[in-house]
């Protein structure tokens, strides 16, 4: 018999509605709750997975979402808790992941959708334990509540299972970086190495040795060390910008994926490696390819588990929580720097400030958001900044 995951619907305020828990039953053991002082007696009893709670769009949101988090914390077996509303602003997804909500989902959504962010938000493992409240760990680096953020989060695990070569394809600032190190510490490859690269930073005279390692007497001044693939063995090599690099370093690139082995410059044995590679690119590779600028043998190669990972102005509603994440992080750095009993004060956004970031660009994606943040609060004595706060380059 099929394990289905266990989900508890609580919706006092019948902000959910019956068709939705209905139509969920396809996919979950859905458990209804009546009230969130029911919640404790169904916590013990069937431990559920995940909760999908109703939030009302009046005062009674903040009210509604601390009793049942307070419920859900005091249990051993701490279930995620979904928020659903249809009156998700940005202000007020802010205050209810600050509280300790997982994810939320604006309504009225399909049974897919909802389907997608329970899936995103249980467990690693086997569905059916019930480990307690999970710290943010590899995924929580991944910040997002959009579609495509969720379906990033869904893609690094199921992928974090395979050893097979990952190519990420985004524009630059996307945060490919860490969703390879998400891969990697996911992976059963975690207790090793990862060394990240940047192809395009590696001269082509010096490409095969940072690769592959040289012995002494290769060249002038050449000494014996090992190159990149023989430092990561049993663990992550990422070699961003792979389009950077030329056809000759590609063809022995190849040799080492299919074979296992590299060979050092100026060495006359092979050593053999454990590897698992994950390539990014904002290039069209397939384009590339057309072009004589990237072998084809190569691209097939890489292309075995591929994500293309979205630009920011394609996902604007991560805006609010990435912002809070940006200025969290900054706070907490500038905390670790402070001397002499200074010590920074935490920012925030005002609605109109949160508001003026999603209704930009954002070429640069979530660096560009992280640089500008940086420079607002440099010119602001505000805690909470104003749209006219906000310092853009352009």
């Amino acid at each position: 018999m099929r394990y289905l995951p266990k989900v508890a619907i609580c919706d006092t305020n019948e902000v959910i509605g019956s068709e939705l828990p209905y139509l969920l039953e396809e996919y979950f053991s859905v458990i209804p709750v009546a009230e969130p002082f029911n919640l404790p007696t169904v916590l013990q009893k069937s431990s559920p997975d995940v909760v999908l709670l109703g939030v009302p769009g009046n005062a009674l949101a903040i009210a509604v979402t601390s009793s049942v988090l307070s419920e859900c914390g005091t249990h051993s077996g701490s279930p995620r808790v979904i928020a659903l509303s249809p009156s998700l602003v940005p202000d007020l997804v802010v205050k209810l992941m600050r509280m300790g909500v997982h994810d939320c989902v604006f309504l009225p959504a399909t049974p897919e959708k909802v389907v997608a962010h329970v899936h995103a938000a249980l467990p690693l493992g086997p569905v059916h334990s019930t480990p307690s409240r999970p710290e943010p760990g590899p995924l929580g680096a991944i910040v997002g509540l959009s579609d495509a953020s969720v379906e990033l989060r869904r893609v690094i695990q199921r992928y974090s299972r395979s050893d097979s070569p990952v190519l990420l394809l985004g524009e630059s600032g996307t945060g490919k970086d860490l969703s390879a190190r998400a891969l990697h510490e996911l992976s059963h490859r975690s207790a090793g190495p990862f060394h990240a690269q940047n192809c395009g930073a590696i001269p082509d005279s010096l490409a095969d040795s940072e690769l592959f390692g040289s012995e002494r007497g290769a060249y002038t001044d050449a000494v014996s060390r090992p190159g990149l693939f023989e430092i990561a063995n049993r663990g992550t090599l990422f070699l961003d910008e792979i389009g950077e690099m030329s056809l000759l370093t590609q063809a022995k690139l190849l040799r080492v994926l299919e074979e296992g082995q590299v060979r050092r410059v100026g060495a006359t044995r092979s050593r053999t490696v454990d590897v698992r590679v994950v390539a990014a690119t904002n290039r069209d590779l397939a384009a590339e390819v057309k072009a004589g600028k990237f072998r084809n043998d190569l691209y097939h190669r890489l292309t075995v588990l591929v994500h293309r990972i979205v630009p920011l102005r394609e996902r604007v509603e991560d805006i609010p929580l990435l912002s809070d994440r940006i200025l969290q992080t900054l706070y907490e750095t500038a905390l670790n720097r402070a001397r002499n009993g200074h010590a920074p004060r935490r920012r925030y956004l005002s609605e109109e400030a949160l508001r003026f970031l999603m209704q930009q660009n954002w070429p640069g994606n979530v660096r560009e958001v992280m640089n500008v943040l940086e420079r607002s609060i440099q010119h602001s004595d505000r805690v909470k900044l104003l749209a006219s706060d906000i310092r853009l380059l352009h």
